[in-house]
């Protein structure tokens, strides 16, 4: 009878007590995000803006180092959007990008040098050789 209770007591607790596993929350992503040229050249400085379910941060790729180019950072499991934005480039934008609790995620962000219509005004981009032949840009 004893033995009885005791299960019963320890089946009871089971239930009515959450475990420590639930409590834990689920381990965040490590995201690398590397923005690239068309030659497949590293991009520094590039504004890195994420948005999720958790609000909105606005980084800033590497621009020196095994880095260069690079967004390392940790986010929670969910849905995101990234715009990535660089003088002289077209604005990057991916969205509906799903990232899983505790993965490892790299992923390439490739720009496109603006074309010459939208030149009008702007500063050269940081490696002159990027750009079309036919587009005159100015340093400053």
């Amino acid at each position: 009878m004893r033995i009885l209770l005791s299960l019963l007591v320890w089946c009871v607790l089971t239930i009515l007590m959450p475990s420590a596993s639930h409590q834990a929350q689920a381990p965040p992503a490590k995201f690398k995000g590397v923005v690239l040229d068309a030659y497949d050249g590293r991009i520094p400085k590039a504004s890195f803006i994420i948005e999720g379910a958790s609000g909105s941060r606005q980084l800033e790729t590497d621009e020196d180092g095994d880095s260069l180019g690079e967004v390392n950072v940790e986010l929670p499991a969910g849905k995101y959007k990234f715009t990535v934005e660089k003088l002289g480039f077209k604005r990057l934008v991916v969205s509906d990008f799903w990232i899983a609790s505790g993965a490892r995620v790299a992923y390439e962000f490739r720009m496109e040098v603006r074309d010459c219509d939208d030149c009008d005004g702007l500063i050269a981009p940081d490696k002159p050789a990027q750009s079309p032949p036919s587009c005159h840009l100015t340093k400053p």
